[in-house]
Protein backbone atom coordinates (compact mmCIF):
# COMPACT_ATOMS: atom_id res chain seq x y z
CA UNK A 1 0.00 0.00 0.00
CA UNK A 2 1.02 3.40 -0.91
CA UNK A 3 -1.50 6.07 0.49
CA UNK A 4 -4.30 5.95 2.34
CA UNK A 5 -7.08 8.50 1.64
CA UNK A 6 -10.11 8.89 3.96
CA UNK A 7 -12.71 11.35 4.15
CA UNK A 8 -14.62 12.14 7.10
CA UNK A 9 -17.66 14.43 8.06
CA UNK A 10 -16.68 17.94 8.65
CA UNK A 11 -18.92 18.35 11.28
CA UNK A 12 -17.97 15.49 13.48
CA UNK A 13 -14.70 13.96 14.92
CA UNK A 14 -11.64 12.38 14.53
CA UNK A 15 -11.08 8.56 14.44
CA UNK A 16 -8.00 6.92 15.33
CA UNK A 17 -6.98 4.39 12.66
CA UNK A 18 -4.43 0.87 12.77
CA UNK A 19 -3.68 -1.34 9.53
CA UNK A 20 -3.06 -4.36 9.54
CA UNK A 21 -1.35 -6.75 6.36
CA UNK A 22 -0.50 -10.31 5.84
CA UNK A 23 0.37 -12.75 3.24
CA UNK A 24 -2.25 -14.70 4.89
CA UNK A 25 -6.29 -14.32 4.72
CA UNK A 26 -6.28 -13.91 8.42
CA UNK A 27 -6.31 -11.01 10.67
CA UNK A 28 -2.82 -10.66 12.78
CA UNK A 29 -2.39 -9.81 15.96
CA UNK A 30 -0.68 -6.94 15.69
CA UNK A 31 -0.84 -3.00 13.47
CA UNK A 32 1.13 -2.38 11.20
CA UNK A 33 0.48 1.06 11.26
CA UNK A 34 -1.18 3.13 13.91
CA UNK A 35 -2.30 6.95 13.60
CA UNK A 36 -4.94 9.45 13.33
CA UNK A 37 -7.15 10.86 11.37
CA UNK A 38 -8.87 14.63 11.63
CA UNK A 39 -12.18 15.41 10.02
CA UNK A 40 -12.22 16.23 6.70
CA UNK A 41 -9.84 14.86 4.01
CA UNK A 42 -6.90 13.31 4.65
CA UNK A 43 -4.30 11.58 2.45
CA UNK A 44 -1.24 9.98 4.05
CA UNK A 45 1.65 8.14 2.76
CA UNK A 46 2.28 4.83 4.40
CA UNK A 47 4.25 2.19 3.36
CA UNK A 48 2.73 -1.49 3.91
CA UNK A 49 3.30 -4.87 2.06
CA UNK A 50 0.82 -8.00 2.12
CA UNK A 51 -1.53 -9.51 -0.01
CA UNK A 52 -4.56 -8.21 2.24
CA UNK A 53 -5.13 -5.01 4.24
CA UNK A 54 -7.33 -4.66 7.05
CA UNK A 55 -8.12 -0.83 8.46
CA UNK A 56 -9.60 -0.27 11.71
CA UNK A 57 -11.38 2.48 12.50
CA UNK A 58 -12.31 3.96 16.11
CA UNK A 59 -12.41 6.47 18.34
CA UNK A 60 -13.55 5.70 22.12
CA UNK A 61 -14.75 9.00 23.29
CA UNK A 62 -17.70 9.37 24.26
CA UNK A 63 -18.07 12.88 24.09
CA UNK A 64 -16.97 12.56 20.48
CA UNK A 65 -18.88 11.29 17.32
CA UNK A 66 -17.32 10.62 13.66
CA UNK A 67 -18.77 9.26 10.63
CA UNK A 68 -17.06 8.12 7.33
CA UNK A 69 -17.68 9.17 3.78
CA UNK A 70 -14.84 7.75 2.31
CA UNK A 71 -11.77 6.03 1.92
CA UNK A 72 -9.18 4.73 -0.77
CA UNK A 73 -6.36 2.85 -0.56
CA UNK A 74 -3.65 3.06 -3.17
CA UNK A 75 -1.88 0.35 -3.91
CA UNK A 76 1.08 -0.89 -6.46
CA UNK A 77 1.43 -4.35 -7.08
CA UNK A 78 5.08 -5.46 -6.42
CA UNK A 79 8.06 -6.58 -7.87
CA UNK A 80 9.46 -9.72 -7.58
CA UNK A 81 13.26 -9.81 -6.92
CA UNK A 82 15.84 -11.76 -9.21
CA UNK A 83 19.09 -12.39 -7.71
CA UNK A 84 21.44 -12.62 -10.52
CA UNK A 85 25.07 -14.94 -10.45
Amino acid sequence: MKALEVALAEQQDGVDFEIYTSDQPTLPTTPDIRGRFGRGYTATRLRARGGYLWVRLTNGAVTERWALEQIVARVAQGRRRVRSN
